[in-house]
């Protein structure tokens, strides 16, 4: 494998071609020259040579019929009477078979509809050959006031224009052959007027001429009126390049790029809420180049420019972002999906309680995400059985029930967990009286037999490690007293009588 190369546009047969045929010396010969093969300007003031501006083509006016004259569209132009026999005679030049364009200013007096009026040709009188460029009728192929191509082609394949060209005003006529493709006949740039198949072109050892046709081996001049910036492009040229040529008659050379082109696109972003994202595409063409940008297909209003920056995203801001990249010449699209992701957050977690044996209490939560929500109760970080939902319903309650109790939500785009919230079980009345030893702390109802503690926190809520105990009973009975004589020195106390396992 050599010479591998990868084009961001569509190659022209014509160039497919001179890839193959440029061998050793390099894949840089299909795309080295956007410019014409020839150009004849006709700028010239005096003299008989219409000079090629492109290489060695030079072309020799007549002797008579023949002449430059001011007044082109574009600095001086070709005058042509076709009753003295003018025409130019490039010579054996131009022998062209698999693609090509011909571009050609032409002007003729207001109403003339003189038959076969060849503006460019390479062509013998007569039969099916070579190829020619003109106006009018020629025999039965043609309009009056039409542009005709004819591409060594049967009779029903030759190409008419729209558009009449004898107002008297200068027009553009361009002529395109593809024998891959077909053919194509532009008037004043776009739109294509006319379109067909190609037939191959037939050999002929006819010169090339501008205004004229060979008629038995003879050139002869078959125009009048006026001739300006003639171009041959041994390639196909793009509707863009020819609106180009239309709209910049003096150009010497087709810029590398007309049409918008995506070089650097938009990218799929996943983010989470509350981010800000920033879309961004670099394109190249013709300036001045335009942006418009959507979202799931409604225009973003506003969003004009290269750039589109979304700050603190929501959900709703997610979907399929696109921006078509205009100018003259065409248009370019970019897409890409902006993903949002809202993982669970809680904003009201679930709040831990004291419980007297057999009572009851429901714990929730409040979380907020991309729905839908999924939740798991934990007790003690263990999985609580069929405890789904956002309410956990604690009945009956034993000691057993007590501990740490934590919920799990869930959705697609995450996963958050709660603060534990501590659930406590107490049996038994727990009183408080004053005595001038302290406070007295009085405990009845208890579980004869069980083993209890009794516990102080300076502040609630607390935790396990919170609770200072300050006295155990073992093997109780129904009810006890302690006295606390540090409860008058403490800012507050808070008391608990607690059941061991």
């Amino acid at each position: 494998m050599d010479e591998f190369s990868l084009y961001s546009r569509a190659l022209s047969a014509a160039e497919l071609l001179a890839i193959y045929e440029a061998g050793a010396s390099g894949k840089c010969v299909g795309e080295a020259s956007r410019g014409p093969s020839a150009r004849w300007a006709f700028d010239e003031t005096e003299g008989t040579v219409a000079r090629d501006a492109i290489g060695t083509r030079h072309g020799t006016l007549s002797g008579s019929g023949a002449q430059f004259t001011e007044g082109g569209i574009r600095g001086n132009a070709l005058r042509l009477d076709r009753s003295q026999g003018g025409l130019v005679d490039m010579g054996d030049v131009l022998d062209m078979e698999g693609a090509f364009t011909l571009v050609a200013w032409v002007k003729t007096e207001p109403n003339d509809t003189t038959e076969s009026s060849v503006v460019l040709a390479r062509h013998t009188a007569g039969t099916a050959n070579g190829y020619f460029l003109s106006l009018h009728r020629s025999g039965f192929l043609g309009q009056p006031g039409k542009a005709l191509f004819v591409a060594s082609d049967p009779a029903g394949q030759e190409l008419v224009s729209a558009t009449s060209l004898n107002d008297g005003q200068w027009h553009q006529v361009v002529a395109v052959y593809d024998l891959g493709a077909g053919k194509r006949l532009y008037v004043d740039g776009q739109p294509v007027e006319a379109s067909g198949g190609a037939s191959a072109i037939v050999p002929n050892t006819a010169p090339f001429l501008v205004g004229g046709v060979s008629v038995g081996g003879v050139p002869q001049g078959f125009f009048t009126g006026w001739i300006d910036e003639v171009q041959v492009y041994e390639r196909v040229l793009a509707d863009a390049e020819i609106e180009y040529l239309y709209a910049n008659p003096e150009a010497t050379e087709i810029p590398q790029l007309l049409e918008p082109r995506i070089e650097t696109g938009l990218l799929n972003q996943t983010v989470t809420r509350g981010a800000s994202v920033e879309l961004k595409v670099t394109a190249t063409g013709e300036g001045p180049l335009t942006y418009a940008w959507s979202r799931d297909g409604s225009a973003v209003e506003g969003a004009d420019g290269a750039w589109l920056i979304l700050s603190e995203v929501q959900p709703a801001d997610g979907g399929v972002y696109s921006v078509v990249v205009s100018n003259r010449w065409g248009t370019a699209t970019s897409s890409a999906t902006v993903q949002v992701l809202w993982p669970p957050t809680i904003t009201v977690a679930p709040v831990g309680q004291s419980l007297p044996l057999g009572g009851s209490a429901t714990l929730s939560v409040t979380a907020e995400g991309t729905a839908p929500l999924a939740y798991q109760w934990l007790r003690n970080d263990q999985p609580v059985n069929g405890a789904t939902s956002r309410f956990l319903l604690l009945n009956n309650v034993t000691a057993f029930s007590a501990g740490s109790y934590r919920v799990r939500v869930l959705n697609s785009d995450g996963m958050t967990t709660s603060d534990p919230a501590w659930i406590h079980i107490y049996s038994g009345v727990l009183a408080a009286v004053p005595v001038p030893e302290g406070l007295r702390l009085e405990v009845a109802g208890l579980q004869a037999g069980r083993n209890y503690v009794l516990e102080q926190a300076a502040n609630l809520p607390a935790g396990p490690a919170a609770w200072e105990p300050l006295m155990t009973v073992l093997n109780a009975g129904e009810s006890f007293q302690f006295v606390d004589p540090d409860s008058e020195s403490a800012a507050r106390r808070y008391y608990r009588v607690r059941l061991l396992p």
